[in-house]
């Protein structure tokens, strides 16, 4: 099976250094592209001075930050027409073992799975897992690692931080929606996916290691208006009709008001009130023109 990687780099290229030249010494890739987000000639410089000699790695260098959907977008548009098999959308910031891309791969070779992930964990706590696979609830914007498949509108997704993705997804789905410019855009690509009936799962013989990012970065306007603007599109391009968008909607605007003051007290600032009153305010959301689209 031929696969192609895409990671983004954002102001990030130690990171990117790191996880690259992991995957190029493994050789279970054919090609690996870095899409340069940061728009900074410094990163870029950095990370063609290490690969520059390597073939097998392409950096594209966008004229703007196309945040993560335009970013995996440019990439895999840049490659679909080639004779890979699959694409490899990988973080940055994580550390791949040997054999985790082939146990991955063998799960589409066998027929199991169409879009697959294997087992995350955090970084130095390596004994911890942070995901193998998230619940969504389109109906409330609850996200948790346990199973409430029970609770009507829950949807299963695997998270964009590792994922193989079959080329005839791509294909016969599209490419990630970028109205989203990042956070949810992995939620509603499953979406879709499972829509078209295509197979989603978790490989437990693949594990990588997650480093994430410093917890006050969780707690940035830019995160918070982007978490917030996520959820509430998220209403718009996973309901089925304008009755569950409207239910959706009321149900979200309560449970991310309660969440903006949460955080806020938690964080001794305003940023999650603010970043929430961002969000359900800007108009090219589609927040308030929804018409129960699911594209």
């Amino acid at each position: 099976m031929k696969i192609c990687g895409v990671v983004l780099n954002y102001f990030g290229h130690e990171d990117t250094i790191t996880c690259v030249q992991t995957l190029v010494d493994q050789n279970d890739l054919e090609k690996i592209i870095i899409v340069e987000n940061s728009v900074n000639i410094t990163e870029l410089d950095a990370l063609k001075n290490i690969f520059k000699n390597d073939r097998r790695v392409e950096i594209l260098a966008p004229s703007q930050n196309l945040g993560f959907s335009g970013g995996v977008n440019l990439a895999v548009n840049s490659a679909l027409d080639s004779d890979f098999d699959a694409f490899l959308l990988l973080n940055n910031d994580t550390l791949v073992p040997s054999n985790t891309v082939k146990n991955l791969a063998n799960s589409l070779i066998d027929n199991r799975f169409d879009i697959v992930a294997p087992v995350i964990y955090c970084y130095p706590e390596k004994h911890k897992v942070w995901t193998k696979g998230f619940y969504y609830n389109r109906f409330g914007g609850l996200i948790t690692q346990r199973d409430i498949s029970f609770f009507p509108g829950t949807i299963f997704y695997l998270s964009g931080c590792c994922v193989l993705i079959h080329r005839q997804v791509f294909q016969d789905v599209g490419l990630l929606n970028t109205s989203f410019f990042m956070y949810g855009e992995d939620i509603e690509f499953c979406f879709r996916a499972v829509q078209r009936g295509f197979r989603i799962g978790i490989v437990d013989k693949a594990y990588i290691y997650h480093k994430g990012n410093a917890s006050s970065q969780f707690n940035s306007l830019f995160y918070e208006y982007h978490i917030n603007r996520g959820h509430f599109l998220l209403c718009n391009k996973l309901s089925k009709n304008i009755t569950e968008y409207r239910l959706s909607f009321v149900i979200k605007t309560f449970s991310l008001t309660m969440r903006a003051l949460l955080r806020s007290f938690k964080y001794k600032n305003t940023n999650a009130i603010s970043g929430y009153k961002q969000a359900v305010s800007e108009p090219s959301n589609a927040i308030f023109s929804c018409s129960g689209e699911t594209g």
